[in-house]
Protein backbone atom coordinates (compact mmCIF):
# COMPACT_ATOMS: atom_id res chain seq x y z
CA UNK A 1 0.00 0.00 0.00
CA UNK A 2 3.11 2.46 0.79
CA UNK A 3 3.63 2.57 -3.02
CA UNK A 4 0.37 4.54 -3.63
CA UNK A 5 1.11 6.91 -0.91
CA UNK A 6 2.63 10.07 -1.05
CA UNK A 7 4.17 12.59 1.12
CA UNK A 8 2.48 15.45 1.79
CA UNK A 9 3.40 18.52 0.34
CA UNK A 10 3.77 20.74 3.95
CA UNK A 11 6.21 23.40 5.05
CA UNK A 12 6.36 22.44 8.70
CA UNK A 13 8.32 25.71 8.79
CA UNK A 14 5.49 27.70 8.77
CA UNK A 15 3.84 25.19 11.41
CA UNK A 16 3.65 27.82 14.49
CA UNK A 17 2.31 24.89 16.99
CA UNK A 18 4.84 22.29 15.94
CA UNK A 19 5.54 21.45 19.66
CA UNK A 20 2.42 20.81 19.93
CA UNK A 21 2.48 17.75 17.55
CA UNK A 22 5.78 16.40 18.66
CA UNK A 23 4.67 12.35 18.91
CA UNK A 24 0.96 13.08 17.42
CA UNK A 25 1.66 13.09 13.50
CA UNK A 26 4.23 10.70 11.94
CA UNK A 27 4.73 9.37 8.45
CA UNK A 28 3.97 6.11 7.35
CA UNK A 29 6.82 6.78 4.77
CA UNK A 30 9.68 6.85 7.48
CA UNK A 31 8.93 3.28 8.11
CA UNK A 32 6.78 0.52 7.04
CA UNK A 33 5.84 -1.25 10.00
CA UNK A 34 3.26 0.50 11.87
CA UNK A 35 1.50 -0.38 15.63
CA UNK A 36 -1.87 0.71 14.44
CA UNK A 37 -2.74 0.09 18.51
CA UNK A 38 -1.47 2.77 19.22
CA UNK A 39 -2.79 5.30 17.43
CA UNK A 40 -6.58 6.81 17.58
CA UNK A 41 -7.31 8.67 14.15
CA UNK A 42 -5.33 8.46 10.54
CA UNK A 43 -5.66 11.37 8.31
CA UNK A 44 -5.27 10.74 4.04
CA UNK A 45 -5.43 12.92 1.17
CA UNK A 46 -7.48 11.90 -1.77
CA UNK A 47 -7.89 12.96 -5.66
CA UNK A 48 -8.20 11.05 -8.73
CA UNK A 49 -6.35 13.37 -10.54
CA UNK A 50 -3.11 13.60 -8.84
CA UNK A 51 -3.64 17.08 -7.87
CA UNK A 52 -3.33 17.62 -3.98
CA UNK A 53 -2.51 21.27 -3.89
CA UNK A 54 -5.97 22.09 -2.11
CA UNK A 55 -5.83 19.35 0.21
CA UNK A 56 -2.86 20.20 1.63
CA UNK A 57 -3.48 23.30 2.13
CA UNK A 58 -6.68 22.20 4.51
CA UNK A 59 -4.01 20.31 6.18
CA UNK A 60 -1.25 23.03 6.88
CA UNK A 61 -4.44 24.64 8.20
CA UNK A 62 -4.98 21.51 10.20
CA UNK A 63 -1.18 20.94 11.48
CA UNK A 64 -1.43 24.32 12.86
CA UNK A 65 -3.77 23.74 15.57
CA UNK A 66 -3.37 22.94 19.11
CA UNK A 67 -3.59 19.23 19.54
CA UNK A 68 -5.50 17.02 21.99
CA UNK A 69 -3.33 15.26 25.01
CA UNK A 70 -5.17 11.94 24.93
CA UNK A 71 -5.18 11.58 20.64
CA UNK A 72 -2.60 9.66 18.73
CA UNK A 73 -3.35 10.82 14.61
CA UNK A 74 -0.78 8.86 12.10
CA UNK A 75 -0.89 11.12 8.74
CA UNK A 76 -1.00 8.72 5.79
CA UNK A 77 -0.10 10.99 3.11
CA UNK A 78 -1.74 11.69 -0.34
CA UNK A 79 -3.65 8.35 -2.00
CA UNK A 80 -4.22 9.22 -6.32
CA UNK A 81 -7.22 7.16 -7.01
CA UNK A 82 -8.57 5.55 -9.47
CA UNK A 83 -12.41 3.25 -8.66
CA UNK A 84 -11.29 1.12 -11.90
CA UNK A 85 -7.95 0.03 -11.04
CA UNK A 86 -9.17 -3.08 -8.73
CA UNK A 87 -5.67 -3.90 -7.53
CA UNK A 88 -5.50 -0.51 -6.23
CA UNK A 89 -8.91 -0.69 -4.73
CA UNK A 90 -8.11 -3.85 -3.53
CA UNK A 91 -5.30 -2.71 -1.19
CA UNK A 92 -6.83 0.20 0.11
CA UNK A 93 -9.30 -1.94 1.21
CA UNK A 94 -6.96 -4.02 3.40
CA UNK A 95 -5.38 -1.18 4.57
CA UNK A 96 -8.91 0.42 6.23
CA UNK A 97 -9.92 -3.34 7.29
CA UNK A 98 -6.37 -3.02 9.19
CA UNK A 99 -7.37 0.50 10.77
CA UNK A 100 -10.79 -0.38 11.46
CA UNK A 101 -10.54 -3.66 13.16
CA UNK A 102 -8.34 -1.67 15.59
CA UNK A 103 -10.86 0.83 16.05
CA UNK A 104 -9.18 3.44 14.18
CA UNK A 105 -10.77 6.89 12.71
CA UNK A 106 -10.67 7.93 9.38
CA UNK A 107 -10.43 11.38 8.61
CA UNK A 108 -10.41 12.34 4.62
CA UNK A 109 -9.88 15.65 2.59
CA UNK A 110 -11.07 14.98 -1.07
CA UNK A 111 -10.74 16.80 -4.07
CA UNK A 112 -13.82 14.99 -5.19
CA UNK A 113 -17.15 13.54 -4.14
CA UNK A 114 -16.46 10.30 -6.01
CA UNK A 115 -14.14 9.74 -3.13
CA UNK A 116 -16.69 8.60 -0.80
CA UNK A 117 -17.36 5.69 -3.18
CA UNK A 118 -13.88 4.50 -1.77
CA UNK A 119 -15.96 4.07 1.53
CA UNK A 120 -19.16 2.68 0.15
CA UNK A 121 -16.81 -0.09 -1.51
CA UNK A 122 -14.99 -1.00 1.48
CA UNK A 123 -18.09 -1.83 2.99
CA UNK A 124 -19.73 -3.64 0.11
CA UNK A 125 -16.28 -5.85 -0.30
CA UNK A 126 -16.27 -7.31 3.32
CA UNK A 127 -20.68 -7.55 3.18
CA UNK A 128 -20.96 -5.04 6.07
CA UNK A 129 -24.28 -3.08 6.91
CA UNK A 130 -22.95 0.65 6.80
CA UNK A 131 -25.00 4.21 7.11
CA UNK A 132 -23.85 7.19 5.45
CA UNK A 133 -24.58 10.72 6.02
CA UNK A 134 -23.76 14.11 3.28
CA UNK A 135 -23.99 17.52 4.15
CA UNK A 136 -24.81 18.96 1.27
CA UNK A 137 -26.77 21.88 -0.47
CA UNK A 138 -26.71 19.75 -3.83
CA UNK A 139 -28.17 15.83 -4.14
CA UNK A 140 -25.24 13.88 -5.70
CA UNK A 141 -27.33 11.90 -7.62
CA UNK A 142 -29.20 11.69 -11.06
CA UNK A 143 -32.07 9.58 -12.44
CA UNK A 144 -29.62 7.30 -14.39
CA UNK A 145 -27.67 4.91 -13.41
CA UNK A 146 -24.01 6.04 -14.38
CA UNK A 147 -20.32 4.48 -13.57
CA UNK A 148 -19.24 7.98 -14.44
CA UNK A 149 -19.06 9.22 -11.10
CA UNK A 150 -18.41 12.59 -9.90
CA UNK A 151 -19.56 15.14 -7.26
CA UNK A 152 -22.92 15.65 -8.81
CA UNK A 153 -24.05 11.78 -8.99
CA UNK A 154 -21.80 9.27 -6.77
CA UNK A 155 -25.20 8.52 -4.83
CA UNK A 156 -26.00 6.71 -7.93
CA UNK A 157 -23.29 3.83 -6.80
CA UNK A 158 -26.29 2.57 -4.31
CA UNK A 159 -28.66 1.94 -7.39
CA UNK A 160 -26.32 -0.75 -8.43
CA UNK A 161 -24.91 -1.86 -5.24
CA UNK A 162 -27.55 -1.11 -2.34
CA UNK A 163 -27.28 -4.69 -0.67
CA UNK A 164 -25.72 -3.29 2.49
CA UNK A 165 -26.64 0.39 2.87
CA UNK A 166 -29.02 0.57 5.27
CA UNK A 167 -29.77 4.60 5.70
CA UNK A 168 -28.36 7.16 3.22
CA UNK A 169 -29.37 11.01 4.45
CA UNK A 170 -28.54 14.14 2.71
CA UNK A 171 -28.94 17.74 5.11
CA UNK A 172 -28.68 20.70 4.08
CA UNK A 173 -30.38 20.63 0.54
CA UNK A 174 -31.33 23.43 -0.85
CA UNK A 175 -34.77 23.03 -2.85
CA UNK A 176 -33.72 25.49 -5.15
CA UNK A 177 -31.00 23.41 -6.38
CA UNK A 178 -32.42 20.51 -6.63
CA UNK A 179 -35.11 19.01 -9.17
CA UNK A 180 -38.27 17.98 -8.08
CA UNK A 181 -38.64 15.15 -10.31
CA UNK A 182 -35.03 13.81 -8.85
CA UNK A 183 -35.74 14.20 -5.42
CA UNK A 184 -39.07 11.80 -5.35
CA UNK A 185 -37.08 9.37 -6.95
CA UNK A 186 -34.45 9.79 -4.62
CA UNK A 187 -36.50 9.09 -1.63
CA UNK A 188 -37.11 5.72 -0.71
CA UNK A 189 -37.38 4.00 2.43
CA UNK A 190 -33.63 4.05 2.74
CA UNK A 191 -33.01 7.40 1.35
CA UNK A 192 -34.01 10.60 3.40
CA UNK A 193 -33.47 14.17 2.53
CA UNK A 194 -33.46 17.32 4.60
CA UNK A 195 -33.29 20.87 3.77
CA UNK A 196 -30.93 23.29 5.01
CA UNK A 197 -34.15 25.27 7.07
CA UNK A 198 -35.05 22.48 8.49
CA UNK A 199 -31.87 21.95 10.42
CA UNK A 200 -31.28 25.64 11.15
CA UNK A 201 -34.65 25.45 12.55
CA UNK A 202 -33.92 22.93 15.00
CA UNK A 203 -30.56 21.71 15.04
CA UNK A 204 -29.95 19.95 18.05
CA UNK A 205 -32.63 17.60 16.83
CA UNK A 206 -30.58 16.70 14.02
CA UNK A 207 -27.96 15.21 16.42
CA UNK A 208 -29.12 11.71 16.21
CA UNK A 209 -29.22 11.36 12.74
CA UNK A 210 -25.22 11.75 12.80
CA UNK A 211 -25.15 8.81 16.19
CA UNK A 212 -25.32 6.03 13.55
CA UNK A 213 -23.54 6.87 10.91
CA UNK A 214 -20.48 4.92 9.51
CA UNK A 215 -19.64 7.28 6.99
CA UNK A 216 -19.96 11.29 7.47
CA UNK A 217 -19.08 13.40 4.20
CA UNK A 218 -19.37 17.31 4.11
CA UNK A 219 -19.64 19.27 0.47
CA UNK A 220 -17.56 22.33 0.99
CA UNK A 221 -20.10 24.13 -0.43
CA UNK A 222 -22.56 23.15 2.19
CA UNK A 223 -21.09 26.21 4.10
CA UNK A 224 -22.08 29.77 2.71
CA UNK A 225 -19.69 31.70 0.35
CA UNK A 226 -18.65 34.17 2.75
CA UNK A 227 -17.16 31.50 5.55
CA UNK A 228 -15.92 29.26 2.72
CA UNK A 229 -14.65 30.63 -0.36
CA UNK A 230 -12.97 27.78 -1.65
CA UNK A 231 -16.27 25.53 -2.01
CA UNK A 232 -16.13 24.50 -5.64
CA UNK A 233 -20.11 25.58 -6.17
CA UNK A 234 -20.00 28.08 -4.00
CA UNK A 235 -23.62 29.37 -2.36
CA UNK A 236 -24.82 32.35 -0.75
CA UNK A 237 -26.55 30.22 1.11
CA UNK A 238 -25.57 27.67 3.57
CA UNK A 239 -24.52 26.63 7.24
CA UNK A 240 -22.70 29.35 8.97
CA UNK A 241 -19.18 28.51 9.91
CA UNK A 242 -20.95 28.08 13.64
CA UNK A 243 -22.81 25.32 12.34
CA UNK A 244 -20.26 23.35 10.38
CA UNK A 245 -18.24 23.17 13.43
CA UNK A 246 -21.30 21.50 15.15
CA UNK A 247 -21.92 19.09 12.44
CA UNK A 248 -18.54 18.28 12.72
CA UNK A 249 -18.76 17.73 16.35
CA UNK A 250 -21.76 15.48 15.90
CA UNK A 251 -19.86 13.37 13.78
CA UNK A 252 -17.17 12.88 16.58
CA UNK A 253 -19.79 12.03 18.83
CA UNK A 254 -21.38 9.09 16.26
CA UNK A 255 -21.34 5.84 18.04
CA UNK A 256 -20.90 3.76 14.95
CA UNK A 257 -18.36 6.36 12.43
CA UNK A 258 -15.45 5.03 10.70
CA UNK A 259 -14.95 7.90 7.89
CA UNK A 260 -15.15 11.45 8.65
CA UNK A 261 -14.51 14.03 5.89
CA UNK A 262 -14.31 16.92 3.36
CA UNK A 263 -14.79 17.35 -0.39
CA UNK A 264 -15.11 19.70 -2.81
CA UNK A 265 -12.75 22.16 -1.87
CA UNK A 266 -10.35 24.28 -3.79
CA UNK A 267 -7.89 26.57 -2.85
CA UNK A 268 -8.97 29.09 -6.08
CA UNK A 269 -10.58 32.07 -4.87
CA UNK A 270 -10.06 31.25 -1.24
CA UNK A 271 -8.85 34.43 -0.29
CA UNK A 272 -6.28 34.54 2.92
CA UNK A 273 -7.28 30.53 3.22
CA UNK A 274 -10.40 31.52 4.93
CA UNK A 275 -12.04 28.33 3.55
CA UNK A 276 -9.21 25.97 4.48
CA UNK A 277 -9.08 27.23 8.01
CA UNK A 278 -12.47 26.44 8.62
CA UNK A 279 -12.60 23.34 7.34
CA UNK A 280 -9.24 22.62 9.72
CA UNK A 281 -11.23 23.87 12.39
CA UNK A 282 -13.93 21.35 11.82
CA UNK A 283 -12.16 18.79 12.16
CA UNK A 284 -10.47 20.17 14.99
CA UNK A 285 -14.11 20.36 16.66
CA UNK A 286 -14.90 16.29 15.44
CA UNK A 287 -11.58 15.45 17.52
CA UNK A 288 -12.71 17.33 20.48
CA UNK A 289 -16.09 15.46 20.43
CA UNK A 290 -14.01 12.48 19.85
CA UNK A 291 -11.54 13.03 22.46
CA UNK A 292 -14.73 13.55 24.84
CA UNK A 293 -15.61 11.09 23.91
CA UNK A 294 -13.40 8.41 24.62
CA UNK A 295 -12.62 9.93 28.42
CA UNK A 296 -16.49 9.47 28.64
CA UNK A 297 -15.67 5.71 27.49
CA UNK A 298 -12.94 4.92 30.08
CA UNK A 299 -15.44 5.34 32.64
CA UNK A 300 -16.55 2.51 34.21
CA UNK A 301 -20.16 3.30 34.22
CA UNK A 302 -22.62 5.95 33.00
CA UNK A 303 -26.04 6.45 34.39
CA UNK A 304 -29.19 6.03 32.03
CA UNK A 305 -32.71 6.71 33.19
CA UNK A 306 -35.12 5.11 31.81
CA UNK A 307 -38.91 5.84 30.89
CA UNK A 308 -41.80 3.73 30.11
CA UNK A 309 -44.58 5.03 27.62
CA UNK A 310 -47.87 3.22 26.34
CA UNK A 311 -47.63 4.45 22.64
CA UNK A 312 -50.71 2.81 21.83
CA UNK A 313 -52.55 -0.82 22.30
CA UNK A 314 -50.15 -2.22 19.76
CA UNK A 315 -46.86 -0.61 21.20
CA UNK A 316 -45.13 0.09 24.09
CA UNK A 317 -42.07 2.30 24.05
CA UNK A 318 -39.21 3.06 26.09
CA UNK A 319 -36.64 6.11 26.12
CA UNK A 320 -33.35 6.05 27.80
CA UNK A 321 -31.46 9.13 28.48
CA UNK A 322 -27.51 9.15 29.37
CA UNK A 323 -26.85 12.46 31.86
CA UNK A 324 -23.24 12.60 31.19
CA UNK A 325 -23.95 13.01 27.47
CA UNK A 326 -27.60 14.23 27.55
CA UNK A 327 -28.31 11.96 24.84
CA UNK A 328 -31.70 9.79 24.32
CA UNK A 329 -32.42 6.87 22.68
CA UNK A 330 -35.66 5.18 22.04
CA UNK A 331 -36.29 1.33 22.56
CA UNK A 332 -38.18 -1.24 21.27
CA UNK A 333 -38.46 -4.99 21.70
CA UNK A 334 -37.93 -6.90 18.38
CA UNK A 335 -37.74 -10.66 18.10
CA UNK A 336 -36.97 -10.69 21.88
CA UNK A 337 -33.92 -8.75 21.94
CA UNK A 338 -33.91 -4.82 22.23
CA UNK A 339 -33.40 -2.52 19.21
CA UNK A 340 -32.63 1.43 20.41
CA UNK A 341 -32.79 4.11 18.02
CA UNK A 342 -30.64 7.58 18.60
CA UNK A 343 -33.20 10.61 19.36
CA UNK A 344 -33.46 13.39 20.67
CA UNK A 345 -35.55 15.11 23.67
CA UNK A 346 -38.08 16.31 21.42
CA UNK A 347 -39.14 13.14 20.48
CA UNK A 348 -39.27 11.62 23.89
CA UNK A 349 -41.19 15.25 24.66
CA UNK A 350 -43.76 14.80 22.15
CA UNK A 351 -43.96 10.69 22.75
CA UNK A 352 -45.20 11.66 26.40
CA UNK A 353 -47.86 13.91 25.39
CA UNK A 354 -49.26 11.49 22.20
CA UNK A 355 -47.64 12.97 19.51
CA UNK A 356 -45.18 10.78 18.11
CA UNK A 357 -42.48 12.05 15.42
CA UNK A 358 -41.80 11.04 12.41
CA UNK A 359 -38.29 9.44 13.16
CA UNK A 360 -40.19 7.37 16.20
CA UNK A 361 -42.90 6.74 14.32
CA UNK A 362 -40.81 5.22 11.52
CA UNK A 363 -38.83 2.92 14.28
CA UNK A 364 -42.33 1.85 15.39
CA UNK A 365 -43.42 0.75 11.88
CA UNK A 366 -39.96 -0.82 10.20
Amino acid sequence: MIRFLKKPDVNLDDIHRLTEKIGFIDKIHDNEYVDWVKYDIVIIGLSNNNDFKSVDVIRQQFYDLYSFQNLKIFDLGNLNYNIDNEQLISEVNLLLKTLTDVDIKIIYIAENGNSNILFYNFFENFKQNFSNLIVSPFLPYDEFNSLSYNSNNFLNYFNLFSKYITKNNVIGLQNYLVSGNVLAKFKNSVNQSFRLSEVQADFLDFEPEFRNANIVALNSSSAKFLEVPGGQNPQPNGFSSFEICKLSNYAGLSDELNFFGFYDYTINNDIHFVGAKLIAQAFWHFLDAFSRKKELNNLKTLKYSTFYLKVDNNNDLKFKHCEKTDRWWAVKIENLTEKMLPCSFKDYSLAKSGNLTKRISLFLNH
